[in-house]
């Protein structure tokens, strides 16, 4: 028995020292493969006595447009390669294929890790692409956003003039018919470039044609129903269906409205956790300032007053005066207060009031909602700590939780979403919206908005808290769109002709990650994974990214 433990205790201290000393490590191989406008870059992967998930991917740049940095860390994030999963111990190599290079052109690149902690980079080498004599010159459109302004408004909303100014692509022989639009949106975080997630509200204008032989061509389009006082962002884009180029976002405010009401109130559900409290809600926007409150009362509160002689029923609302409620200069926000001490199985109405601050007295009364008490005794109830306001949207998302990753279990039509991968071929359904091919959007951009909606789905293909959930969901989409065969290896991409009729749901049933197509309200493909450029469907076609 001592025996048996001694050799236990040599065990441990063999192992030990080899254990302290497990890393992965990364090698930059030369590159391999090079041609004029593509190469194959090669690593190494070093694992040693240790089985964590690691992700490796290469950075690039092109010499003649930027400084070289010293090390690989600092290399910018611009030009990079999707990540490359590794989940084997041991020495691995690794490649992967880059197209889209510029001929006769010097490059530097370098091997790095991703999710792991401390991150390993290798080292910086170089490859010069090779002479492309028959190669057409990679060029693209122009275009700049510029300026916005000449707002009138017509009695209920307002309009005005977005400008830009455009060049086609030059270089291309014969030319290719170019036209021009501008992408906007009142959405309250600002987009930060103008290919980025706009939203549901993003509006784009019509097509406006240039000429294919002039350069610097001015254009302008007039955009109506603007609503009054209100941040707008918007951005021109070039675009001849083999090129697509982006201005940058600019922004204007609308004029406040002349003749509109300058103080609006609005009432919102209720949100009632149990017997003897409920939790009022609204919102509100003033151009002076004001101070707002809640009022209730029982819904058969009325009482019997003489006016005249005459008897007449009036109505008695209860005012909530308490340091909770909020005074507001010029602004909008939304307002929530718990109000407490009720009577248990009993309907209330309530509203949300503003009151000016400065004469002359303006009392505006919002929208009268109602609510119902919970019934003495309820059982299966949710408890909600009265400490928290929670809202609305929230409760009924513990009370009813949503499909994968959180999506809703119905849309806003009543029509059920594809959840759990219950859904057949050629069944009617309506996809998410974040799911739908807006105006001149590829499929990659509908992935990236489901992957940062979604941060689970984020994080099981290696995305880390607190690193740019923006950046890593591009990066993600890319990768699945060429799993998918939406994208092939020479930057050949898949696009929709017909805007708010494509979707592309992604979800993982099981383990298996699966895309739903829809058109028109209709499954027309289920799939996963191909990785090849799938044939197109009439209502696709090729994009050269």
């Amino acid at each position: 028995m001592k025996k048996n433990i001694l050799k236990i205790i040599i065990f441990i201290l063999i192992l030990t020292p080899l254990i302290s000393h497990a890393s992965v490590t990364v090698t930059t191989e030369n590159a391999t493969d090079i041609k004029s406008t593509e190469t194959k870059l090669n690593g190494t992967l070093h694992k040693i006595l240790t089985y964590i998930d690691t992700y490796v991917y290469f950075k690039y740049l092109d010499s003649t447009t930027t400084t070289v940095p010293t090390s690989c860390s600092n290399f910018p994030v611009s030009l990079k390669t999707p990540y490359l999963y590794m989940t084997q111990s041991g020495i691995r190599p690794f490649s992967y294929k880059i197209t889209n290079l510029k001929p006769s052109t010097k490059y530097y690149y370098c091997a790095a890790t991703y999710g792991i902690n401390p991150i390993s980079y290798g080292v910086i080498k170089s490859f010069t692409t090779t002479a492309c004599p028959t190669c057409t010159p990679t060029t693209s459109p122009t275009v700049t956003t510029t300026t916005a302004g000449n707002f009138t408004y017509d009695g209920a909303m307002f309009s005005g003039i977005l400008k830009g100014i455009a060049t086609p692509d030059l270089a291309l022989n014969p030319k290719l018919p170019t036209t021009v639009y501008f992408r906007y949106s009142d959405m309250e975080v600002p987009p930060v470039f103008c290919n980025d997630i706009y939203g549901n509200n993003m509006v784009s204008t019509k097509d406006i044609p240039l000429d294919p032989n002039l350069s610097n061509q001015n254009f302008d389009q007039t955009i109506n129903n603007l609503k009054e006082s209100t941040i707008y962002y918007y951005c021109a884009i070039v675009s001849n269906k083999n090129k697509i180029a982006y201005g940058e976002v600019n922004s204007f405010q609308t004029p406040p409205c002349p003749t509109c009401k300058k103080t609006t109130v609005t009432t919102a559900e209720a949100v009632v956790p149990n017997q003897t409290s409920a939790w009022l809600k609204g919102t509100y926007s003033s151009t002076v300032p004001i101070k707002t409150f809640f009022e209730y009362k029982k819904d058969t509160s009325t009482n019997e007053i003489s006016i005249g002689g005459n008897s007449q029923s009036k109505d008695f609302w209860t005012k909530i005066n308490s340091s909770e409620q909020a005074h507001h200069s010029n602004s909008y926000g939304n307002l929530s207060f718990l109000l407490s001490g009720l009577t248990p199985g009993t309907k209330y109405n309530f509203r949300l009031t503003a009151e000016t601050t400065k004469l002359p007295l303006e009392i505006t009364n919002g929208n009268t909602m109602n609510f119902t008490t919970k019934s003495s005794g309820t059982s299966g109830l949710v408890f909600v700590p009265e400490t928290s306001p929670l809202g609305a949207v929230e409760l009924n998302n513990i009370l009813n939780p949503g499909g994968a990753f959180g999506q809703s279990a119905t849309n806003l039509n009543g029509t059920t979403l594809v959840q759990n991968g219950e859904a057949t071929l050629g069944q009617i359904a309506t996809p998410p919206a974040d799911a739908v091919v807006r105006y001149h959007e590829g499929i990659e951009i509908v992935l990236v908005r489901q992957i940062m909606a979604n941060p689970d789905l984020a994080k099981r293909y290696g995305y880390v808290e607190g690193a740019n959930l923006e950046n890593f969901a591009w990066n993600l989409a890319d990768l699945f769109a060429r799993i998918f065969g939406y994208v092939g290896e020479n930057g050949k991409e898949i696009r929709v002709t017909v805007p708010d009729m494509a979707a592309y749901q992604v979800l993982l049933v099981g383990n298996k990650l699966t895309i739903y197509e829809y058109f028109n309200n209709r499954i027309v493909n289920i799939q996963s994974m191909t990785e090849s450029l799938r044939n197109t469907y009439e209502y696709e076609y090729y994009f050269r990214k």
